[in-house]
């Protein structure tokens, strides 16, 4: 089932995918998921949550996170989403991304598996180039997935 962030909020290991703008493919050069990655993982230190993975597709993102601190998940989203329209919208006040984000709750060890596995691969699942499957479209936290499993 996938949630609002109204919907429930603690320190919940969390799947979460947020679109561009219409589906639109702004993600698919390795420089803008470069830019993207740092965002992320710098967004994620300063609000206290802990990165396990995430994919870069040419019109979405999947991040694998926990909260591990006081703020909320769409506290991290909007940072990301603000930090990274700053750095490609060159000024234009065009939208970049959707509004709004969905999110899973991973409660067991079987779906955090499944979870990594479907951002390893999930860029086979679109049928898209092998690019997508390997840095800086894809991230993996190894060391902190094996503090989990």
């Amino acid at each position: 089932m996938i949630m609002t962030q109204r919907a429930i909020d603690g320190p919940y290991i969390y799947f979460v995918t947020t679109n561009t703008t219409f589906s639109r493919w702004f993600l698919h050069t390795p420089e803008r998921a470069t830019s993207l990655g740092k965002v992320i993982e710098v967004a994620c230190a300063e609000k206290e949550f802990i990165l396990f993975g995430y994919c870069i597709l040419p019109n979405h993102i999947h991040l694998l996170i926990q909260k591990h601190g006081r703020h909320k998940l769409s506290v991290l989203m909007k940072t990301i989403k603000g930090r990274f329209w700053r750095v490609v919208s060159n000024g234009s006040g065009r939208r970049f991304w959707q509004p709004r984000f969905n999110f899973r709750i991973v409660d067991n060890a079987e779906r955090f598996i499944n979870t990594i596995e479907y951002i390893r691969y999930n860029y086979q699942k679109m049928d898209l180039d092998g690019k997508y499957g390997q840095a800086p479209f894809v991230f993996i936290d190894w060391q902190a997935i094996h503090h989990i499993i």
